[in-house]
């Protein structure tokens, strides 16, 4: 397995653990149970996940030559969500919030991490080929844009030349 496809699952991973705890300890929040103090590992697991997940995704960028600029809008509007994500899942886990406060904030930010999961998978304004070909896909003779054949990594953008 290459570097690159290494660090792109462990990115992966992260993100679907990341999402898993935020709605555990979202969840637990609405419901009004006092989760901070019966599972102390839900206060410190999710900040050495999110670490893990955020060194993965900046790994990524170089190794991809995939930036968040106007060449890559799909990954500038991920990291605005993930902005917005943060700010309204912490809302959503302040202590003592009212629950339909909590509630509000959580679904908020379920709503970021969807979005977030869209622009992942789909990449809008990537693809410059033909658009009937399928997510993950690329014709025979697509190489990547910027590469040679054979030395691109799995999920670059391509191009048919």
């Amino acid at each position: 397995m290459s570097y690159y496809l290494l660090i792109r699952n462990i990115h992966i991973t992260c993100a679907v653990v990341t999402a898993g705890l935020f709605v555990l300890r979202g969840l637990l929040q609405v419901w009004g149970v006092d989760w901070r103090a019966r599972w102390p590992v839900l206060r410190w697991l999710p900040h050495v996940n999110d670490s893990l997940l955020l060194g993965a995704g900046l790994t990524l960028m170089p190794l991809s030559g995939q930036y968040p600029d106007a060449a890559h809008p799909w990954l500038t509007g991920k990291l605005i969500l993930l902005l917005l994500y943060i700010g309204a899942g912490a809302q959503a886990l302040r202590d003592k919030r009212p629950r339909v406060g909590s509630a509000t904030w959580f679904f908020v930010a379920i709503a970021c991490l969807a979005g977030i999961l869209t622009l992942a998978t789909a990449r809008p304004g990537t693809w410059q080929g033909p658009t009937d070909i399928c997510v993950g896909q690329r014709p025979a003779d697509a190489v990547p844009a910027g590469s040679s054949p054979g030395h691109e990594p799995a999920d670059r953008q391509f191009h048919v030349e």
